[in-house]
């Protein structure tokens, strides 16, 4: 299995003067094209060629016998780049501070990514082998979207038992031998069965405590844990604070713009080819932001017209919940779901009392 590592090569004399140099190019024309809103396609590759010289000569040394070292975690900004542009300044960190004791005074070093290096490969925590077939489930009858919301809803009740012993979801929980790891799979389940379902087992439940449930998506990316059990909810909808009415993404259905304040997510930046769970973690840093900057002047109701985007939906939630969590009563969340054949139809309100 490959590895992404961080190579630290230093270099000396003419090489060193000529990565200067390079550095001195490449960050210019970065200031050039950042300065530009618009994009500055000629600075941009002035940048690229730059960055990509500066690697080239990097490797090249390195293979030529200069000191180097390697790293599994990022020195500097996790991409190839020159670091300690002032030799006369002690270096920071350590790694860099070593390799520096092994060069001749006045070296620098470049940090340099390797991203297919060859790397352990991970297996199973298990002494039998591998997992068997998922049981075959049975619609007994239902309609498809009963059928999800039954299976959903069985799948939420399975990780809650077993997510004390499997908080990732990329283990099986031990002394459950032939198992699949418990997470919840919120790929493929409609907005609505998805939306109400979570807020179902969001509210706190006597006999039951709060527990965080593993998440993995369909692509089989792994995303931060969702609270389940976390807050007392109420299932009244009565606003009386602020209204404030959002598309959860924009684009998506361009008839609500004469209904709606805003759009809580751009698309542009949501709807990119990334995991799943990137994606789930992106919604959740922009909503906790958002969230945090909105009911600082007071309580905030909040009316979010959904699109189906699973990361999406369970990213934003996860935030009002951690929300509601530390600042309990501050927002009231009303979900709003498109329908095909009529109006947008409400969902279960997500409020603290």
């Amino acid at each position: 299995m490959s590895a992404e590592l961080f190579l630290l090569i230093a270099l000396e004399g003419g090489q060193r003067d000529e990565a200067m140099a390079l550095h001195d190019r490449s960050r210019s024309a970065l200031t050039r094209a950042a300065s530009n809103p618009a994009g500055n396609a000629i600075d941009i590759a002035r940048y690229k060629r730059a960055q990509s010289a500066l690697e080239a000569l990097a490797l090249a040394a390195r293979a030529a016998g200069a000191p180097w070292t390697m790293s599994d975690s990022p020195v500097g900004l996790g991409s190839s780049a020159l670091l300690d542009t002032a030799p006369h300044s002690p270096p920071a960190h350590p790694e860099v501070r070593r390799l520096l004791e092994r060069a001749v005074p006045g070296a620098v070093v470049v940090e340099v990514v390797w991203p297919f290096a060859p790397g352990a490969t991970v297996l199973p925590e298990r002494e039998d082998g591998q997992l068997p077939p998922a049981r075959r489930w049975s619609a007994q009858g239902m309609r498809a979207k009963e059928a999800i919301q039954v299976r959903f809803r069985g799948q939420l009740e399975v990780a809650m038992r077993t997510a004390a012993e499997s908080p990732s979801c990329s283990r099986v929980p031990s002394g459950t031998a032939g198992q699949r790891p418990e997470a919840i799979v919120p790929s493929g389940i409609p907005n609505a069965v998805l939306t109400d379902t979570l807020r179902e087992f969001v509210a706190q439940v006597p006999g039951r405590g709060p527990v965080d449930v593993p998440v993995r998506y369909r692509d089989g990316s792994c995303a931060r844990p969702f609270p389940l059990g976390a807050v007392p909810m109420g299932r009244t909808w009565e606003p009386t604070a602020r209204l404030l009415s959002f598309a959860l993404m924009s684009i998506r259905h361009v008839e609500l713009d004469v209904t709606v304040d805003g759009a809580w997510l751009r698309n542009s930046e949501i709807s990119r080819p990334r995991p799943m769970a990137q994606t789930d973690e992106l919604v959740y840093d922009t909503s906790r932001r958002q969230l945090a900057a909105l009911t600082a002047a007071g309580q905030v109701a909040l009316e979010i017209y959904q699109s189906g985007l699973e990361p999406a939906v369970v990213g934003f939630y996860r935030a009002v919940v951690d929300h509601l969590r530390e600042q309990p009563g501050s927002v009231a969340v009303l979900p709003v779901f498109y329908r095909d054949d009529g109006p947008f139809g409400e969902g279960v309100p997500w409020r603290s009392p």
